[in-house]
This record gives C-alpha cells, structure tokens and sequence, in this order.
C-alpha cells in the first residue's frame, strides 16, 4: 500500500483544520519503511497522531517507539506487533497469522465509544 490510498481521507482531516502527510515508503523492508517513516515524524512539530492501515500497523509501532512528538497511533484494520517483536516481516506475519487464529474474533477486535 503507498500514501495515495489515503488522497480520499487527507482532504476529509485538512476541512477539519488538521495537518496532514502521508508518508510514502520505498515498502523494500520493514527496517526501511520505520526509517523513512521515523523521518517523517522527526519534520513535523507538535503532536502527532499516526495512522496505518494492514502492514502499516507494523510501520508505525516500530517508528513511533522513539518520536518524541507521538501523540497517539490509530490502528485502521492493522495488527500491531506485541511489545519486544523484532522488526522484521517475518516477525510481522507470524503476529498477524498468530491473531487470526484466535478462536473469538471479539478477542482481535476493541470498540471504543466515538467521541
């Protein structure tokens, strides 16, 4: 997935007055999207909320872990790694093949009242 599958969200969160970049990857490994990724939040000031989707999940857990402006991390039908996991798509999958396996899917899934 590339930033261009967010161009029908970004101009939805700007009409609501928020900056917004969608960062694109070079999606080679997982080592060099958190990297291009970390770069991402290191130019922007003030709190920052991130977002990822799917693999995205994985991205922005790593990349968050040492930006001191991270304000918070939506995950949009992503997996997050759990505490510790090293960063690597091996290690991605494993998570993410681990969680579809639960036997209850209210186990994979924690809803949260809109504010």
């Amino acid at each position: 997935m590339d930033a261009s599958s967010w161009m029908l969200v970004i101009p939805l969160l700007q009409a609501q007055g928020y900056n917004v970049l969608a960062v694109q990857n070079p999606l080679s490994s997982l080592e060099d999207d958190v990297t291009v990724t970390r770069q991402a939040l290191a130019s922007l000031s003030g709190p920052t909320t991130v977002a990822g989707h799917s693999y995205g999940g994985a991205v922005m857990t790593n990349a968050g872990t040492s930006a001191p402006n991270l304000h918070s991390l939506v995950y949009i039908a992503a997996v997050a790694p759990l505490e510790g996991l090293a960063a690597s798509l091996d290690a991605y999958w494993a998570a993410f093949t681990t969680a579809l396996k639960l036997p209850n899917l209210s186990d994979l899934i924690q809803c949260l009242p809109y504010l």
